[in-house]
This record gives C-alpha cells, structure tokens and sequence, in this order.
C-alpha cells in the first residue's frame, strides 16, 4: 500500500520537473512511510516517484518504481492472487526473484499485455512503462485511487489530488450539475472533483498515455448482468449458501496473507462480524479486532466485544470521546483533499491511527451491503416494485393520492417521494425521502439525474444497487476508508469486493436477497457462526455524528457558491432535523472546499489522539 506519482510529459525531462516529481512524492509519505524511491526516462519525458508502505516482501528487493529491462513499474495497492499467478509464469519460463507482488505485476504484463488485468485479483492503482506508452490502471472496484490532469505539457498523475492541485494551480470550479450532484450524493461523481481539469479516474480503467498524451481509455470490467427470477420466490438452499460461503472465503484467504501484522475493524453489523468470524473458525486465526465508541447514542462497542469474546480473539475499543477529536468542514477536506461529506474517513483516521501500532493490515466488512442488497433503501425498492413499474402518468398520481396530510408516517412520505418522482430522479427520492422536494429545485438536478440513472429495464432495485457499486461506493464509502487509514500509514482490506463473490452473487435470482429481510442471507451464514441474539440489532458502523460536526462548526448557515443563500439558509434552519442534517453538512463542507477554508497542506494530525478503552 503505498503512494505514487508519476509525469509523462511531450518533451524530455528537465531537472525542473524532477524536483516537482520529489516534492509529489514528499507531499504522500503519509501513504508510505518506509521508503522512496524514484525512476525517470529523460528522454521519454517520463518519471515516477513512489513512497512505500512495505507490506508484502518488506525487503529492498521489492522496492519501488520496480525496474527491469526498460520496463518500470509504480504500484500502489495488492496483488491478492499474486503467489498462484507467480506459478503459472514459472511454468511458463518466468523466473521472478523477489517474493513479492509487485514483480508478478510487471512480469504479467510482459507476459500478456492488458490480458494480465483478466487475471488479477487485487486492489491496485497503477503507472506502468513498457518502454513506449505508459498505462495507468485502476482496479474494478475502485478501492485505490489515482488522479489525472492533462496539461499542454503532459499528463500528470497522483495517489492523491492535493499534490496535483497545489503543483499546477488548479482553481476549484464547479458546474451547476456537479454542485447540485455533490448535494445529493456527498461526492462529485467521476470523473469530476471539484478541480477545474482534475480527474479522478473510475473503478476498472485502463488508460494509455503515449510521448505525453492521453490515446485512449477503457473501462476493462463491469460487473455481471444480475439475474432477476420468475414466479414465486424461494429463500436460496442451503447449497448455494455453500457456494457464496466459499467465494467469500477463499477471498479472504488470498486477503489475511501479509509479511506484518494483520488485525480487523469490528462493529456490530453482520458484514465485518462475518469476516471476523471467517476468519476464526475457517481460517483458524485469532485477529486483534478493533471497534471505534461514540457517545450521542451511537456506541455499539459492548456488543462488538460480545461478538469479539464469543468468537475468542482479541479486542479493544478507541474511545472517540477524547476531547481532542473534534471533526470540522476543513478537516474533513483535509483527508480527502476533494470534496466528500462522508464524515466516516475522521472515524476511520481516529481508529487506524490507534491501530497502526499494533498491525500494519487492517480487515474491514465494506462491500457486503452492496453486493448483498444490505441497505434499507434496496427493501424499500422491493416492497415498492410493482407500483414503481407502473407508466409514469399512473406512478405519479397515485403518487399524489398519498401526498400532503396523508403522509404523516416516514414510510408515506418515502412512498410519495417516490412515485411522484421522475424515472430518473427515483433513486434519489429513496435515497433523500423528505429532503428529495428540495434537491429537486437545485440547478441541473434534471440533467445530472439523467446522467446518472437513465432509463433501465432492470428492476429499480437492482438499478440502484448498480449504481451504488459503479459510484456511491468508490465515490464515498471506499475513499472514506481508505483515506482515513492511509492517513496513519495502515492498509485496510475489503474481503467483500471480490469479483468472483459478486459473479457468484449475481447468478443466483436477486429477489432471493430482499424478499426475506435486510441482509437475510448473510444473516443465515453468520448464524452458522455468531447466534443471532449478538447481532440482531440496527448497525451504527464507524460514523462520526454530524451533530459534533455541526455544534463544533460556525453557527451561521453557509454561503457556499452556486447554491441560493435563501435556500442554504432554509437548509441551516432545519439542520437538527433528520435528512437535513446531512444537508447542511455538505452545505458546511462546500463551503469549506470553495472558499479555501482547507488547510493549504493536506495534514490530519489534529483530527485524533486516540484513546484506547479496555
């Protein structure tokens, strides 16, 4: 896990743009504290730069840009089947020497070109030369970031986008869409970031950069058309359980294998519960588990320990009531370096930083409610199917028929947001319910509505759920995780995001995931480990209250660009409401991101002094 930077440039080298090479690379140490190292082909106008965190083979052996024959590699993440794949190239005359998978990487490239990313099962981010073209990969899932800005003189890459921002001078700039878009979603979808000529590259590319310039680009995996069954619908038998059960373990076999110590974020959910329970009895270790506590009635750390005791493996709490841990808009920025609102990356930060002492790899349960349709949104899009497959002139009035006083419960306003809705604005709605009205009114809602959810002939569920795997998760729910603990130079793993786990998922009827209970399926397997009476209550995960957030910030409503101050401030005066909280928290956060309230340098250190609990 580590940090690279890298410039493919039209012109040869200057000692100029090695030092802008150093200075990237300084600017990620946070991501890769053991070593640094830096590979630069003058007269090809190409140099990367890579800052470590050794956490396969930790020895100089592996050290990065990794360089062999004209070739060179800068690689930040894993290769999880890297050990089986490192034999099939022996049986095919490839020799490697190292014990590492950075190696493996550069040699499967050699060996079979682009094919190689068929083959691979990893998180990763990666700059690769192969003497005339430069490709930059992302991995399908999107869990490692990278960063592209294409300038007259070249291309510019980075693991992070504060190094590019400052080293180019990029104002931040956002349309009326991506504005609004960050509104509904807490994020600007890819390939925006809030930097006029920044891009953030999506889950699964692959890009060619050939003397400097951007030749082509593609999308190399999506994941699998889902099946949606006919007739009644069947809770899935206890054999196909098998088979989901031994996809998710062999995943987490390839992903517990490190040369340092190896821990895991526990809460009270059933997805981390899960893993942690795989991990014990399948694979028979006995990891460190760690949970985070917050006061504000969100604390499930007592019932993570119970899950922990049962299980026999070691536990420990970070107390988030230290009095030092205080989130704000420009802290929160701080992690991200672009604007987000998942305010889980200062939880993430508080917990790793706490962790980092005790392992180096961190296991974490993300992934399982996407793949598993474990949000309550998914069974509302369920529940709702049959009148959200009506012709839109129907959906809309029996839409109003429960508009106005009939919409007392939360269950009748989400039903009316919904059906009066247009197709494209309906994930949304379900997303928002009683916040959905105002969204609406914001410039390009309608636009960016249809740009993200088109017209589908899938289920809506399932077409939410697409876009949660395709967007929400790389957009939020991964750079949370992985820039609140890559701050305190820890690697966490997701066992979850699995493309063989998700293509077996895929092929059995969806339906089956929903019909029977949120996450009744992965119920059923944790109950063959964890009884039920440990787990059976609402999960709060690791996220920080935004009620802190808001008491700790200004009082005054924000008055961030592009949105209309008599609408921010309607926003402000409902923020202790639920839904509209979260509003105003992005409307604080942008604020925060285009007024230059965030710290010129990307630096966390004042978000967490742990607290360790017994």
């Amino acid at each position: 896990m580590c940090g690279i930077v890298g410039l493919m440039l039209r012109r040869p080298l200057e000692e100029a743009d090695l030092r802008a090479s150093r200075a990237g690379i300084a600017a990620l140490r946070h991501r890769g504290p053991d070593d640094a190292g830096e590979w630069a082909d003058r007269d090809s106008g190409v140099v990367f730069g890579h800052a470590r965190l050794a956490v396969i083979d930790p020895s100089p052996a592996s050290r990065q840009p990794f360089v062999r024959d004209g070739w060179a590699l800068a690689y930040n993440g894993e290769l999880y089947n890297f050990r089986e794949l490192r034999e099939e190239l022996a049986a095919q005359g490839v020799r490697c020497s190292t014990t590492g998978d950075t190696e493996v990487v550069l040699e499967a490239w050699r060996r079979w070109g682009p094919e190689a990313l068929e083959r691979f099962d990893g998180m990763m981010a990666f700059a690769l030369f192969d003497g005339r073209r430069v490709h930059l990969v992302t991995d399908p899932f999107g869990e490692k970031p990278l960063y592209l800005a294409e300038t007259p003189e070249g291309v510019h890459v980075s693991s992070e986008p504060g190094p590019l921002a400052a080293r180019l001078g990029l104002p931040k700039r956002l349309s009326a869409e991506e504005t609004t878009a960050y509104l509904c979603l807490g994020f600007v979808p890819p390939p925006g970031t809030g930097y006029a000529g920044l891009e953030r590259l999506g889950p699964g590319m692959h890009v060619v950069i050939e003397r400097g310039a951007l030749v082509s680009r593609r999308r190399y995996w999506r994941a699998p058309e889902p099946l949606w069954g006919r007739g009644p619908v069947r809770p899935l038998p206890e054999r196909t359980l098998d088979r989901i059960a031994d996809a998710l373990v062999a995943s987490l076999r390839r992903r517990v294998y490190a040369d340092v110590p190896l821990g895991i974020f526990l809460s009270a959910g059933v997805d981390s519960a899960l893993v942690a329970a795989l991990a014990v009895r399948e694979l028979k270790l006995r990891p460190l588990a760690l949970t985070v506590a917050f006061p504000d009635g969100r604390d499930e750390s007592a019932r993570a320990a119970a899950i922990a005791r049962h299980l026999e493996t070691p536990h420990e709490i970070v107390d988030s009531r230290a009095e030092r841990f205080r989130a704000s808009g420009a802290s929160v920025l701080a992690l991200y370096g672009e604007l987000n609102d998942n305010l889980t990356a200062a939880s993430v930060h508080q917990i790793a930083s706490a962790a980092v002492s005790r392992m180096t790899v961190a296991l974490c349960g993300m992934g399982g409610d996407e793949l598993f349709y474990g949000y309550g949104r998914y069974q509302v899009l369920y529940r709702m199917r049959a009148a959200l497959a009506l012709p839109a002139a129907l959906r809309q009035a029996l839409g109003g028929m429960v508009r106005g006083p009939l919409a007392r419960s939360g269950t009748l306003r989400t039903a009316s947001a919904l059906l009066g809705a247009g197709d494209a604005a309906r994930v949304l709605a379900v997303k928002h319910g009683r916040t959905a009205p105002w969204l609406r009114t914001q410039p390009g809602f309608e636009t960016m509505a249809q740009r993200w959810f088109p017209d589908s002939r899938q289920p809506l569920m399932v077409a939410a759920r697409q876009f949660d795997l395709d967007c929400t998760m790389p957009g939020s729910y991964i750079p949370a995780m992985e820039r609140g603990s890559m701050r305190a130079s820890l690697e966490v793993r997701t066992p979850f995001l699995s493309r063989a786990l998700l293509e077996t998922v895929s092929a059995e009827d969806q339906r089956a995931f929903a019909a029977f209970g949120q996450k009744s399926v992965l119920r059923r397997l944790l109950a063959r480990y964890v009884p039920s009476r440990l787990t059976e209550f609402p999960k709060s995960g690791f996220m920080y209250p935004p009620a802190r957030l808001l008491a700790d910030g200004p009082q005054r409503p924000p008055r961030p660009p592009g949105v209309d101050p008599a609408s921010a401030r309607a926003v402000w005066a409902r923020r202790s409401e639920h839904g509209w909280q979260l509003i105003a928290v992005r409307l604080a956060i942008l604020e925060a991101f285009v007024t230059g309230a965030m710290p010129e340098k990307s630096d966390a250190r004042d978000l967490a002094e742990p607290v360790l609990a017994n």
